[in-house]
């Protein structure tokens, strides 16, 4: 069938909604989320260009004769499924805040357009409840108990009342814990075609993984697979991690004996929200101050007692480390550290004068300032007692057992993440290098291989020990999902790595690279409770799949890479065929597991807040994303994508997309998903 305009229409309609969806994050980010919604996302041009994608890829399916492709068809028709309820949700929701008192009923409630709705019915706010973490004042769920028409209903975080077609949610709580915020929604055919839409998707993506005649069947039997593996070559250096250590040899100071210091240690208190032992607020106090666990040779809890019982001495230490050499140079400190002391002259706080005179909050000097007036805040709360807080006798049933106590302290004192990632990039660099001189031998690649296995497995059985510290699924901040990340990876391969050897040094080094990034960027690594709106199965598995097709595209984009560095030569034309099938192959099951990932985020946004996209700019990215490698799924209608080079070059240019999904999201634009 020869390709026309029309044919290609939806594919240029998706390339435009692309560029207004990265236009809108940006203005987003610049003008704030109202002018985003107000010019954007609310405007009749974005929805007559959803519109218009739906209607022309309804018009290329009945062009193409899908039906002869079943499975071909079930997954087109899902996307407009879930595109059509979008829009009645766009022009047939209702979405509204009703705020009630104990013992008050209203059926009045605020619209988000600041209007007054009504509801059919009125809610009487029986009793409000809010339950703590044992132990802490960190709420682990809020409760309302509501009554309409005489029922009793119950509605906390994750928990949804549904009356007369009217969803209603918790959302939050006034200061005194007498009255509670609800948000309501009501659309009455916008969840349930987007519902269908998912259900679908989900079968035809299964499904087309599955099908006899389908492109990821035909690919897996492809002679180019069948062929010798081959090796990888990266032009990569390896440098020098992290920082000098400053001399610190400025005469004895007075500590605490390391045997007390221990005892102390293991004494339960409440920090961050939740109860563990001192040892891990001295793990984390010394982190902040000075960037490292030990000082002089002393353990943690040794700093951190020396500093509540020696203050005097102990302010004249330079340990405070400072990042900037542009504040190091204002406050004329010689080194990469500075004393308590040296940031007071005269009684005045000189970093207090420095932020009066830095007019620019967003500067790199002034967030220098705040860095280092953060950790001199640290030792103030130490001096006036705040910062230590003793687990309340009467708590015993938040008391953690010895062993739990124990566990915990060896999870603080083993650097595993420093380790992982020099052991993954060291033996990552060296497969690559064995490999490409040529002199392979059947026993060293099994000793790669082994290594592989072993990191899977270590990895996996450090994140199932934070898993059993934190008493949920760690999946709630950065630190974490590079964790996931890098397990995901190696799972990845060695799941492959006996059909193709490449992705063993492919394994090591992108699993190196994630828990790199985990160990020196400015995410927190911290063990915290989790926000009650985080706690559902359904965000566990969202993060795992999402984490799963990274590691996927992370593959297919250094495959892509070496394809286009062999291609230089005619000679490696079968390499670069293998390359593009796999990659060809790849993408299938990874854009499978992104789709897969962000609907059930949807679903779980809907269960939790009421609303299943909310255009946060983390979400719209994983919809940019999942857009442009969509077009790399469709060859036949686009031409171009048929060639090796151009495919190659689409694949490693589409990688940038997950990239900044994640971190440029997270450390540029930020949003309810961001973890910077």
């Amino acid at each position: 069938m020869k390709l026309t305009v029309p044919s290609k229409l939806p594919f240029y309609l998706l390339a435009v909604q692309v560029v207004v969806l990265i236009a809108a994050t940006i203005v987003e980010h610049l003008w704030g989320s109202t002018t985003a919604y107000a010019h954007i996302y609310g405007s009749v041009l974005f929805r007559m260009l959803w519109a218009g994608i739906v209607l022309t890829g309804t018009w290329v399916i009945v062009r193409r004769r899908l039906w002869h492709r079943l499975h071909a068809l079930v997954l087109h028709a899902s996307f407009v499924v879930i595109l059509v309820g979008a829009l009645c949700t766009a022009f047939g929701a209702v979405n509204g805040n009703l705020h009630l008192r104990v013992g008050k009923s209203s059926r009045l409630f605020l619209t988000d357009d600041k209007d007054v709705g009504r509801l059919p019915f009125d809610v009487k706010l029986t009793q409000f409840t809010v339950h703590h973490y044992p132990g802490t004042d960190t709420p682990a769920d809020y409760e309302s108990r509501l009554r309409v028409a005489g029922r009793d209903y119950v509605v906390s975080m994750n928990r949804i009342a549904e009356i007369d077609g009217w969803r209603i949610y918790q959302t939050s709580y006034d200061t005194d814990a007498k009255g509670s915020v609800l948000s309501l929604y009501h659309d009455p055919w916008g969840i349930l075609l987007t519902y269908v839409g998912y259900g679908l998707l989900f079968v035809s993506l299964l499904w087309s993984l599955l099908a006899r005649g389908g492109a990821f069947r035909t690919l897996l039997r492809h002679p180019a697979l069948r062929r010798t593996a081959f090796v990888l070559l990266l032009a990569a250096g390896w440098g020098s991690i992290g920082a000098s250590a400053s001399d610190f040899s400025d005469g004895k100071l007075r500590t605490i004996a390391r045997s007390k210091a221990d005892s102390i240690g293991r004494r339960q208190i409440v920090y961050n929200g939740r109860v563990c032992p001192l040892n891990t607020l001295a793990v984390d106090f010394c982190k902040k101050i000075s960037g490292k666990t030990s000082f002089r040779g002393l353990t943690a809890e040794q700093i951190l007692l020396s500093w509540v019982y020696y203050p005097d001495e102990w302010q004249n230490v330079a340990m405070v480390r400072i990042k900037s050499a542009a504040l190091r140079e204002r406050l004329g400190i010689v080194g990469d550290y500075a004393s308590v002391a040296q940031l007071y002259a005269g009684g005045e706080y000189r970093l207090q004068r420095l932020m009066a005179t830095e007019r620019d909050p967003s500067s790199p000097l002034a967030r220098a300032i705040q860095d280092t007036d953060e950790k001199v805040g640290l030792i103030v709360m130490l001096y006036k007692g705040t910062l230590i807080r003793p687990l309340p006798a009467e708590a015993k049933a938040a008391q953690l057992s010895e062993a739990r106590v124990t566990a915990e302290i060896v999870y603080n004192r083993i650097p595993a993440v420093k380790i992982a990632f020099m052991y993954c990039l060291s033996l990552g660099f060296l497969a690559f290098g064995v490999q490409v001189s040529g002199r392979r031998r059947p026993w060293l690649d099994g000793v790669f291989q082994c290594a592989v296995v072993a990191a899977f497995v270590c990895l996996t059985l450090w994140f199932a020990f934070r898993w059993y510290l934190a008493g949920f699924v760690p999946m709630s901040n950065g630190f974490e999902t590079m964790l996931l990340l890098a397990v995901s990876v190696l799972g990845v391969a060695s799941l492959l790595m006996r059909r193709f050897s490449f992705v063993v040094p492919f394994g090591l080094l992108i699993a190196g690279f994630a828990l790199l990034v985990a160990h020196l960027s400015d995410m927190n690594p911290q063990i915290t409770p989790l926000m009650p709106v985080l706690s559902s199965p359904l965000l566990s598995l969202h993060v795992t799949i999402m984490m799963f097709s990274y590691a996927l595209f992370a593959l297919t984009c250094l495959n892509s890479g070496y394809a286009l560095w062999l291609s230089r030569r005619e000679s490696n034309a079968p390499r670069v065929e293998q390359l593009t099938v796999l990659n060809r192959l790849l993408l299938h099951p990874a854009v499978f597991l992104l789709s897969a990932g962000i609907f059930i985020g949807a679903i779980w946004a809907n269960v939790s807040w009421g609303r299943y996209w909310g255009w946060d700019p983390k979400e719209v990215w994983a919809l940019i994303t999942m857009l442009i490698y969509s077009f790399a799924l469709h060859p036949g209608l686009l031409p171009a994508l048929r060639r090796p080079r151009p495919f190659h070059w689409f694949v490693l240019l589409a990688f940038l997309s997950v990239l900044f999904t994640y971190f440029g999201v997270n450390f540029l634009l930020g949003g309810l998903h961001s973890y910077a």
